[in-house]
């Protein structure tokens, strides 16, 4: 928050999100209630959840229908849970994340929750291209192009010759980090993401035509921080500005 505004920041506790759900035998596919909380008016956060029931949505976008301190009736800020492309038991994958983040309609949107084979430039270079609109159609022929951006880690590694212990193959370092989920191809994985987020699209309710478009996202990070105010609808943090 900005430095002359009040200190005392309101925190309300939504606990009516689902992380799961139990998994015991008479459990009946019983969710687990999980917590998520509104800061100041301005910002969401959930960093656990694999639904956002119906009435938890309304509540947030009727909270913020009649606000009018500068901020159009929008939230300035969603923190939301992203463990990976694909959704999980207990957590949002990108669609479930950015379909959330469309019908919020917040100023700025920053994923939470990664597993940790995918770097932070490849879930930026893909966040970019979700925030531009751009298709899945856009990366069908990238990744097989002399154009894809295709990155390794670590970076000088490509020629090196290593042998496996397990099988006394010699192989070029590329194909065996290839395995190991480090050698990335931004295009590729990018058009997974906008496939899965085109596929997977409910088209709910929405409270006007501007949750349509696709939310400006970026991937979260220790050490980020963003700036907000209580006032105005202006948002800015200290990586991606």
């Amino acid at each position: 928050m900005e430095a002359n505004e009040d200190a005392r920041i309101e925190v309300i506790l939504l606990g009516t999100v689902h992380h799961g759900k139990f998994f015991e035998s008479n459990s009946k596919d019983k969710p687990y209630i999980c917590t998520s909380y509104m800061i100041a008016k301005t910002i969401y956060y959930v960093s656990d959840v694999s639904e956002i029931p119906e009435e938890t949505m309304t509540k947030i976008l009727e909270s913020h229908s009649g606000r009018g301190d500068g901020g159009g009736g929008r939230l300035n800020v969603l923190i939301i849970d992203t463990l990976r492309l694909l959704p999980h038991a207990s957590h949002f994958g990108i669609a479930q994340a950015i379909h959330a983040a469309q019908r919020l309609n917040p100023i700025r949107t920053y994923l939470v929750g990664f597993t940790h084979r995918v770097t932070h430039d490849c879930w930026t270079y893909c966040c970019q291209a979700i925030s531009q609109g751009r298709r899945s159609t856009d990366f069908e022929d990238a990744s097989s192009s002399s154009s894809s951006q295709t990155n390794i880690y670590p970076p000088q590694a490509r020629d090196l010759v290593v042998t496996e212990q397990d099988s006394g193959k010699s192989r070029q370092r590329f194909e065996v980090l290839l395995e190991k989920g480090v050698v990335e191809d931004y295009d590729r994985f990018t058009g997974q993401a906008l496939r899965l987020i085109e596929a997977d699209n409910p088209t709910p309710p929405l409270s006007n035509a501007v949750a349509l478009e696709m939310p400006w996202v970026r991937p979260a990070f220790d050490g980020l921080l963003v700036h907000t105010s209580l006032r105005s609808s202006q948002v800015t943090d200290n990586f991606y500005d």
